[in-house]
């Protein structure tokens, strides 16, 4: 009886230590979640105090280039002004002086050196204007001096601003005069100029082609492109968009959002993919509700699309539909494709070439996220990255959006599926240079200016589209307001996935 006593006080005490244990584990959590928050709370308010020194430097230099145009005015009215009496006064004395000559018996045919053009009154000109536009750009430079070091832009060069266009014509010159087109050739002819170390040699390789004639021709189009141009930067550019207002602050994350990945994000997705992404368009708050897409104005629902999808054939009678929902251009209209037909042949390609390259296969589930994702579905799934997040306090007006939208469905299954199918695809595509216009928004604050590890951009929550046509990025950017397009040069890393043929 001793024992059993002396064991239950043993019991109750070990279950009141454990029970003070949960409860300072509990208070220690609340607290490491109060910490968080309040860390995130002052990275926002960083970033937004940011935002607004930002707007402030740009309505401080909208306000000194106003003064300088007006300064400008008036020097250029005063100038003008003197030139007409200096004009004046020379045109009296040279009146006298030639009437004195004639009286003297002197020459008359012959112009005093005073009056005689110059060969290089052209460079002159030039050189002055050049002046005029330093002195204008050094007085807005004043202006900005309040701002931080790390935050003052970096300057205009000239070699920046060439870029490849003189080395090429100089590269093609070399080619040429030595009469190769062996691209071999190019380290050879540079090793043996080292080894032979001739001076002039090069100048003379030169000296035979046209090369200046070329070089002026690229420089005078590229300054008549500058001239013509909004702006003579990025940088610039997206400045004169804030300054003329009607614009938006695009949105992007940071590093450390990347570093959490898209489960933090969203959530985690449902292990039965398939009928979780089922329910995800047709069982939720918005499986019914229509909205017309951007892009194609296609009137459709979730509901819909999943069917469009993944029962094409049978869909339109289990829907009691005449027809599927088209694009306004019957140009772009889509078609449906059967999983078990068309796509089963795509996939089995797509899947041999993966298994080649050592890649996992695509997965049946991952096939039609992707499908659903090149339809209208798109805009909802992105719509969810960037803003309904659980975590990131994102723009008001994107989870604005989001609400609207997709009445807080997350899609988080779905996401992750196309996110997987992506990553997957993506070792198939080539690396290259691609393109992406947007209008209406401008760049934010960390696209121009470094961050403490030097670099700069951001991350977008959702999934980019984006071209290898240039002049498409271009169509997409020429919207109402703001117009952007972002040059991206791809590694073997960062790829992204060509979707063009599911």
């Amino acid at each position: 009886l001793t024992a059993e006593l002396r064991g239950g006080m043993a019991s109750d005490k070990l279950a009141e230590a454990l029970q003070e244990a949960e409860t300072k584990l509990k208070e220690t959590q609340d607290m490491l979640r109060n910490s968080v928050e309040r860390e995130a709370q002052l990275v926002t308010d960083c970033r937004n105090s940011m935002e607004r020194e930002a707007q402030l430097v740009i309505d401080f230099r909208v306000a000194a280039r106003h003064l300088t145009q007006t300064r400008s005015s008036v020097e250029g009215t005063s100038a003008e002004a003197t030139a007409k009496d200096r004009r004046d006064r020379h045109g009296s004395t040279g009146t006298e002086e030639h009437q004195r000559s004639r009286e003297s018996g002197g020459s008359t045919g012959v112009p005093s050196p005073s009056t005689q053009p110059s060969s290089s009154e052209p460079l002159r000109q030039l050189v002055e204007r050049a002046r005029e536009l330093l002195r204008e750009a050094k007085f807005e430079e004043q202006a900005d001096q309040h701002e931080d070091a790390i935050t003052r832009a970096p300057p205009w060069l000239l070699v920046d601003w060439l870029g490849k266009a003189v080395n090429k014509i100089i590269r093609n010159t070399l080619m040429t005069a030595i009469d190769s087109e062996d691209v071999g050739m190019e380290l050879a002819l540079v090793k043996a100029l080292g080894e032979l170390g001739a001076a002039g040699m090069v100048s003379t390789l030169l000296s035979q082609r046209s090369v200046m004639d070329a070089i002026d021709a690229v420089f005078l189009e590229k300054a008549q492109e500058l001239q013509q141009a909004a702006a003579a930067s990025g940088e610039e550019l997206n400045t004169k968009f804030a300054t003329e207002g009607g614009t938006f602050v695009m949105t992007y994350g940071t590093v450390a959002d990347f570093s959490r990945g898209l489960e933090a994000l969203i959530g985690s997705p449902d292990a039965n993919l398939k009928e979780a992404m089922r329910k995800e368009h047709c069982e939720k708050a918005d499986s019914n509700t229509e909205w017309t897409t951007g892009n194609y104005g296609i009137e459709t629902t979730p509901k819909i699309e999943w069917f469009f999808v993944v029962s094409p054939a049978s869909g339109l009678a289990e829907l009691h539909l005449v027809q599927w929902p088209k694009e306004k251009d019957p140009k772009y209209a889509r078609k449906p494709q059967g999983l078990m037909r068309e796509l089963k042949l795509k996939m089995a390609e797509i899947n041999w070439q993966l298994e080649r390259l050592g890649e996992k296969e695509l997965l049946p589930e991952e096939l039609i996220g992707v499908r659903l994702y090149t339809g209208p579905m798109f805009e909802k799934y992105n719509a969810a990255n960037r803003g309904g997040s659980l975590m990131k306090d994102q723009a008001e007006f994107m989870i604005k959006n989001w609400t609207a939208l997709c009445q807080g469905n997350r899609y988080t299954t779905t996401v992750h599926v196309v996110n997987s199918a992506m990553i997957k695809l993506s070792k198939l595509s080539k690396v290259v240079v691609v393109y992406r216009g947007m209008s209406g928004g401008r760049l934010p604050f960390g696209f121009w200016r470094d961050d403490p590890a030097g670099g700069r951009g951001g991350v977008e929550f959702g999934f980019m589209s984006t071209t290898t046509d240039k002049a498409v990025a271009m169509n997409y950017a020429r919207g109402s307001g703001a117009g952007t397009v972002l040059e991206i040069v791809t590694g073997a890393i960062d790829r992204g996935a060509d979707l063009q043929r599911l």
